[in-house]
Formats: C-alpha cells, structure tokens, sequence
C-alpha cells in the first residue's frame, strides 16, 4: 500500500501526496465529474512526464515511470471496486501509460 503524506481537499476534488524516497512530488488529484450514481472519476497523476530533471543536475534524468505506472494502476483498482462508479479516466504522463 502507500503512505500518504498530505491529503487536501480542493474546489475540483482531492489532491493526495503519497510520501516516498524519491525525491520528488507523487500524487494523484481525483474528481467526481458527476454528483449522482453513476459516478464518473478523473484522476490525474504527478508527475505527468516519465522523467524528471533534479534542479542542480540538468544533465541528468530520473526515471519516475515505474512507480507512477504503479500509483496509476492502484487508484485505477481502488475506484473499479468501488461501488457506483461506473467511469474511471486517468491522466498520466504524456497520457501514453
């Protein structure tokens, strides 16, 4: 499972930072697009590119695609077995997971 590290509500939904070593922000925003059964739920997953440049190296890249794959695939579980939702749409980087 994950940790979370900060779990905030917004005008749009829920913004929920997953609490990690690498260094960077994960997290996925969710949304209720619709306010009556059936639901519909869009989640969007940062960060939204395979990679990442550090600040103080430019030259080098690190590879975030696994584990956003990863929280990808878990929130899209999660919403599929929850009852009532009938759509689940995730953005992810370059929308191409």
């Amino acid at each position: 499972g994950y940790q979370i590290a900060h779990n905030f509500a917004e005008d749009w939904g829920r913004w929920v930072e997953i609490d990690h070593d690498g260094g960077y922000f994960l997290a996925v925003g969710l949304q209720n697009l619709t306010a009556e059964a059936p639901h519909r739920w869009l989640a969007s997953i940062t960060p939204d590119t395979p990679t990442l440049r550090p600040a103080r190296k430019l030259f080098r890249k690190i590879s975030v695609e696994s584990r956003v794959i990863a929280l990808r695939d878990a929130v899209f579980e999660i919403l599929h077995a929850a009852e009532g939702i009938e759509e689940v749409t995730i953005k992810a980087p370059d929308d191409a997971l």
